[in-house]
């Protein structure tokens, strides 16, 4: 990886951390105001919350952050990804809906271990500032993850397609 693409890639998850930490935060606080926060049951639940927190954002960043990364790859505003993504993730799809649905597939399946982590550590209830800062740091940490797959992907395209075409 070349410096100017590290230095992409480290601004690009810093503001998506951020971001999402302080939106989700700000969210958790306003909708848990005198709320009783159980893990599954009432208006409070934190359980479905986290579900739906997972297959949002995984799914929003992944259209919204593939779609501006092409454009920027397009008119040349990004830095090259000189070698191929890991294999994996150059199995994603690189449409940009398909590539959305995939990584908000897989950001419910983290949501639904995360939850049933909650669960068999038997916390609920749940403390309404210990929520606050659990989904504020998830949400960032999902985003980021949803980030760096959609980055990798989008900009391993170039790199997939230079390695595989013959010299000519």
């Amino acid at each position: 990886m070349s410096t100017s693409f590290r230095s992409f890639l480290r601004h690009q998850q810093i503001s998506m951390a951020i971001t999402n930490v302080v939106c989700n935060g700000a969210f958790a606080w306003l909708l848990t105001e005198g709320v009783y926060l159980s893990l599954w049951q009432g208006k409070g639940a934190i359980g479905p919350d986290l579900l739906a927190t997972s297959l949002i954002l995984a799914y929003l960043v992944a259209l919204g952050g593939a779609f501006g990364l092409r454009k920027k790859r397009d008119s040349g505003k990004t830095p090259a990804l000189t070698a191929p993504p890991h294999p994996w993730i150059a199995r994603l799809p690189s449409s940009t809906g398909r590539l959305a649905l995939v990584i908000a597939v897989l950001g419910t399946v983290i949501g639904l271990l995360t939850v049933g982590a909650l669960s068999l550590l038997g916390l609920d209830p749940f403390p309404r500032d210990s929520y606050i800062v659990l989904k504020s740091i998830y949400a960032g940490l999902l985003a980021m993850g949803c980030n760096y797959l959609v980055i990798f992907t989008v900009l391993g395209e170039t790199a997939t397609a230079a390695v595989s075409a013959p010299a000519q």
